[in-house]
């Protein structure tokens, strides 16, 4: 043990001594010698890692440097954090190129520390800069910059007020309301609707009073903002006010009262709402707000519009069937499947799935066949749950089809009918080029495919990054050895490391400090495309990695002996503790259906749902609720 400490002192002091003279260079050179510094050092970090090379961003650097795109190439290449620092004096370059430029690198979570150099960009001569300075901010999400953002709404420079309300439509948060609502009365109308336009986005509904004094204003576009804000709060006891608007005597006002009605669920209105389908072109913002009502006694006054010329009024008038769940209508609907426009077929799958229309499942899979991708993938995640043995086993032969989207179509209806018998005709497909292996090996996985295993394994081969992540991915579900798994933790790339990571959470093989730290890596790169597949897994694994009940709960088969009609219904039948208070039911389980927790829940509730874990019981959040909560949880002493 004495001679590893000292090995390891030799090897610490042997790093130093290389990175010392390359630091001295930086510290003192000229500037070409150290850019080069920089890059030497940057050759040494597999061996010495970021802190070690730290030191470079505390030398101050140059107030100006003649070549800033070098520095920053370099920074931006490397991307070390501590590095950032060097580049942030460059949003005072007179060049605006250089200062968007710096910008643009700075937009990164994890560089939320410089933000704070980054709000007064937002005043940049150069309205480019400005608007990117807005950009980086929403970026780095830099919610702690909220409180140096309100006072900016009142700059006298006419550019910056809309960069500014950019960033605190995005950045702010309900807690931020008491910072914005003394700018209701502020003398400045433009500067007054612009904080009643963000208590609307961040929720604040405490200021709902105030806010609807806005609907008396002498300017339309005020009234307008007011009614939206009023609607995104939730203001239900403003109802009342919202709908005098329905009388205003401008049109868009008119328009945006029945919306706000809506999205209120102010079903005592149901009628004067009706009434805007006959007035004024008011057919969109009306079978809107008549879907969200969700009265199915509206079914009749909606089911006209389905012949209309405009496709604008036909997708809306389908989509608001579903939502009002007018199961009655459901072969009109059908009807739809074959409408001339893409969207319109989209819209009819998606309202015969909200109706749990089975009898029209064969309808809907033959739009796997559509030449338009987003319903061929629309047909294979809506019929998914109503399409019956018989009816699965037409599907496989598409598995040959020549065009790839039909044969990818096809893959995701099978895994989401359950459809385990198709496994063989599914591994037969591996090597057929890396778009196809990656959902063959996502179906293997998730089907359960032990048979397969060896194949999947020698996907972790694949070139194809994405490949290799879902074989990662699917191999934590199949039973086996942990070997590949764990060599992939080990020296695997970037993404395809973070994979094996969660893939070992899954089977209880991380603790929770380091299922933390795999949380963390993952929130830093989760907009980058390589990372695409990440929150489908993520949140599975930490479920069953860290409650061993949950697969038992989850795979329990359950048969439906009746048809679900509201999410109390679902949730009292499948044994859910709780749901998001807004959750809605996209889609409804018709009467025999025999299918797991897991995909009940999934195709009921759709892909924003997430299952946790919470004292034995299941809880449905959504993906920002479950991520503060597994973050609390695995961070909690």
């Amino acid at each position: 043990m004495v001679n590893a400490f000292l090995v390891l002192l030799l090897l610490q002091g042997t790093t130093q001594d290389r990175l010392a003279p390359i630091l001295q260079r930086w510290r003192s050179g000229a500037e070409q010698e150290r850019l080069q510094a920089l890059r030497d050092a940057a050759a040494l970090r597999p061996d010495v890692g970021d802190d070690a090379l730290a030191p470079f961003a505390e030398t101050p650097a140059p107030a100006a440097w003649t070549r800033p795109d070098d520095l920053i190439d370099v920074v931006s290449r490397e991307r070390i954090v501590s590095w950032y620092g060097l580049i942030v004096p460059l949003l005072s370059s007179r060049d605006p190129a250089v200062r968007i430029r710096t910008l643009e690198e700075l937009g990164r979570r994890e560089l939320r520390r410089f933000s704070g150099a980054v709000v007064p960009a937002l005043k940049d001569a150069d309205g480019r800069a400005a608007w990117n300075a807005a950009y980086t901010l929403v970026q780095m999400e830099a919610r702690d910059r909220v409180p140096d953002l309100v006072p900016l709404l009142k700059d006298p420079g006419a550019s910056v007020r809309p960069h500014v309300l950019h960033a605190l439509l995005r950045l702010g948060s309900r807690e931020h309301g008491p910072l914005l609502e003394p700018f209701l009365g502020d003398a400045d109308p433009a500067v007054a609707v612009a904080a009643v336009q963000v208590l609307g986005r961040v929720g604040a509904i405490e200021s709902a009073p105030r806010v609807a004094r806005f609907l008396e204003a002498s300017e339309p576009s005020h009234r307008q903002a007011a009614l939206e804000a009023l609607a995104a709060m939730g203001a239900r006891d403003q109802a009342k006010k919202i709908a005098e608007r329905l009388e205003d005597d401008h049109t868009l006002v008119r328009w945006e009262a029945v919306r706000a009605l809506g999205r209120l669920r102010a079903r005592e209105y149901a009628g004067r709402i009706a009434a805007a389908l006959e007035n004024d072109g008011g057919l969109a913002p009306g079978l809107e707000a008549l879907g969200r009502l969700g009265l199915r006694e509206s079914a009749p006054r909606i089911v006209p519009f389905l012949e209309t010329p405009d496709p604008g009024i036909r997708w809306r008038a389908v989509r608001a069937l579903g939502d009002v769940d007018a199961k009655d209508e459901a072969a009109r609907i059908a009807g739809m499947l074959k409408d001339p426009d893409s969207f319109v077929r989209l819209c009819a799958l998606q309202a015969l799935a909200a109706v749990g229309a089975r009898e029209h499942a064969g309808k809907m899979l033959e739009l796997l066949r559509d030449e338009e991708s987003e319903v061929c993938q629309g047909a294979a995640e809506e019929a998914c749950a109503l399409v019956t043995a018989d009816q699965i086993r037409k599907v496989v032969p598409l598995l040959e089809n020549d065009d790839s989207l039909v044969r990818v179509s096809a893959i995701r209806l099978l895994v989401g009918a359950g459809a385990k018998s198709a496994l063989p005709a599914i591994a037969g497909r591996l090597g057929r080029g890396p778009v196809l292996d990656r959902d063959v090996v996502w179906a293997i996985g998730r089907l359960g495919g032990r048979g397969s295993r060896d194949q999947v394994a020698s996907a972790l081969m694949n070139d194809d990054e994405l490949v290799r992540q879902q074989a990662v991915f699917a191999l934590a579900r199949l039973p086996g050895t942990t070997n590949e798994l764990e060599a992939a933790d080990r020296s695997a790339p970037g993404p395809t490391r973070l994979a094996a990571g969660f893939a070992l959470v899954r089977l209880g093989r991380k603790s929770r400090a380091e299922a933390s730290a795999l949380l963390r890596e993952f929130l830093l790169h989760r907009d980058e495309p390589d990372y695409q597949f990440f929150p489908d897994e993520i949140f599975d694994a930490l479920a069953v990695g860290f409650d061993p009940s949950m697969p038992a709960l989850l795979d329990r088969e359950i048969t439906l002996e009746k048809r679900v009609e509201t999410i109390k219904d679902l949730t009292t039948r499948v044994g859910v503790a709780d749901t998001d208070a807004d959750r809605k039911l996209l889609r409804r389980l018709p009467a025999g259906s025999t299918l797991s927790v897991r995909r009940a829940l999934e195709w009921s509730l759709g892909s924003d749902a997430r299952l946790v874990p919470v004292q034995g019981t299941i809880t449905v959040m959504d993906t920002a609720r479950a991520l503060e909560h597994w973050q609390k949880r695995l961070d909690a002493k």
